[in-house]
């Protein structure tokens, strides 16, 4: 993809999380004396294309983003229609953390021995 006549490379990939995804975009020209603000500004609206294009033109949310080596970008997003859409769809379980028993536990009268 062409931004302001600068080549960039884009990789997009899912991360272990449901509707998460990683992308990596990567200055693909000789870059001399960058200038970090400008090459962010240029690799934001790369990723804001890709972003929208991966979440079908709905809204999506960055957790992370950020310039690595003052050319290249990488940012951590998720689909926040899908992710709203799923969150309704479970229902409100509540489960017991690790260690503790999920069935109740039934003494005998009287206080439990501690």
């Amino acid at each position: 993809m062409k931004v302001e006549g600068r080549r960039f490379e884009v990789r997009v990939t899912r991360t272990d999380t449901p509707n998460e995804y990683r992308m990596l975009i990567i200055r693909a020209t000789m870059v001399i004396n960058a200038d970090p603000e400008l090459e962010m500004a240029r690799a934001h609206e790369v990723a804001d294309r890709y972003m929208k294009q991966t979440c079908k033109g709905g809204p999506y949310e960055e957790i992370l983003a950020g310039l690595e080596g003052d050319v290249n970008y990488r940012t951590t997003f998720f689909d926040a229609a899908s992710r709203r859409s799923s969150a309704r769809s479970e229902s409100a379980t509540v489960t017991a953390p690790a260690g503790v028993p999920s069935t109740p536990r039934v003494f005998p009268m009287g206080r439990p021995a501690i």
